[in-house]
């Protein structure tokens, strides 16, 4: 049985259906669902720069 899912999102239409999802699984299984969010790195790296 699935104690834990781990579900990765970008913020996308399809990430978020996959969000969806994986909390049915877990309602469905007594699971928790762990979310981490992706981002790319030169748009942190730009961030970081321009707010110095």
């Amino acid at each position: 049985m699935m104690k834990t899912i781990v579900v990765a999102t970008d913020g996308s239409d399809a990430a978020m259906r996959a969000v969806a999802y994986s909390a049915s699984l877990a309602k469905k299984y007594g699971a928790k669902v762990e979310v981490i969010s992706v981002i790319q790195y030169s748009t942190v790296a730009y961030l970081f720069y321009k707010i110095r």
